[in-house]
C-alpha cells in the first residue's frame, strides 16, 4: 500500500469539504453591523463569497488529487524500473555479459572512408 498518495487524497477531500463549509458559513455570517447599531439586521446569503470559497476549495482539492496521482505513477514507474533492472541482472551472469566494446569502433580509426570521393571536382556556379 502506498501511503503518501493516500494521505494527499485525504487532504484533498478535507480541503474540498472545508471549502464548502467555509463558503457556506462565510456567506451566512453577519458583518458586525448589528453590534454597532444594537439591533439585528437580516443579511441575505452572499453568493459571491460562497462561490469564491467553493471554487478555491475545489481547485485546492483537485491539486492535491493531481499530486497524489503523479506521485503514485512515479512510484509505479520506479517499481517497474527496479523489476527490469533485477530481471536483467539475474538473466545475464558474469560469463554471459554482452560485449558492448566490440560493437563500438576503435578510437584510432574514427575517420570515414573517403575513397569514393577521390577525384571529385567541385563545379563552379559562375
Amino acid at each position: 500500500m502506498i501511503i503518501m498518495p493516500m494521505i494527499l487524497r485525504i487532504i484533498g477531500v478535507l480541503t474540498i469539504i472545508g471549502g464548502a463549509i467555509n463558503g457556506y458559513t462565510s456567506a451566512k455570517s453577519y458583518s458586525g453591523v448589528e453590534k454597532i447599531l444594537g439591533r439585528s439586521i437580516e443579511i441575505p446569503f452572499q453568493w459571491s463569497v460562497a462561490l469564491t470559497w467553493w471554487i478555491i476549495g475545489i481547485i485546492s482539492g483537485v491539486l492535491f488529487f493531481t499530486f497524489a496521482l503523479i506521485l503514485e505513477k512515479l512510484i509505479y514507474i520506479e517499481e517497474d524500473m527496479n523489476d527490469l533492472k533485477y530481471s536483467l541482472a539475474s538473466s545475464t551472469d558474469s560469463d554471459n555479459k554482452p560485449n558492448y566494446a566490440a560493437k563500438r569502433p576503435s578510437s584510432s580509426n574514427s575517420k570515414m572512408n573517403l575513397d569514393a570521393a577521390k577525384g571529385y571536382k567541385m563545379k563552379s556556379l559562375d
